[in-house]
């Protein structure tokens, strides 16, 4: 089975939802299915590894932590192109500091993706 995780939520919630969406993708590769996470409007900001490594949640990893051990594990994050600017969101941030490893893409790779995935948003 393949999953897909849409996060959308950046810092308003203290990374709460980011951290379940990491928890859940994490998961996914855990059991040796596919998973893609898509980091669009303010979830944009996770791929800033300064910006994840400043949040942990409880008892769960540092979101830089999952999004390093996701990518180690097989799994993809693609970065909404149009989000990376300032069309989206005002926590966009500059190419040069997107974590490496992660891919820029348009959202055509959401519905291209989705077609025969389990679709996740947070």
């Amino acid at each position: 089975m393949k999953h897909l995780i849409i996060l959308l939520s950046g810092r308003e919630d203290e990374g709460k939802r980011a951290s379940l969406a990491f928890n859940i993708a994490l998961s996914a590769v855990a059991c040796n299915e596919k998973a893609r996470l898509f980091l669009v409007f303010d979830g944009v900001c996770w791929a800033n590894p300064t910006i994840s490594a400043e949040v942990k949640v409880g008892s769960f990893p540092s979101i830089a932590d999952s999004l390093r051990e996701f990518l180690e594990l097989g799994g993809e994050v693609h970065l909404c192109s149009s989000c990376i600017g300032e069309t989206c969101s005002p926590l966009s941030i500059p190419r040069d500091q997107i974590q490496p490893g992660i891919q820029i893409s348009s959202t055509m790779a959401i519905i291209e993706y989705s077609r025969d995935a389990a679709v996740y948003t947070f």
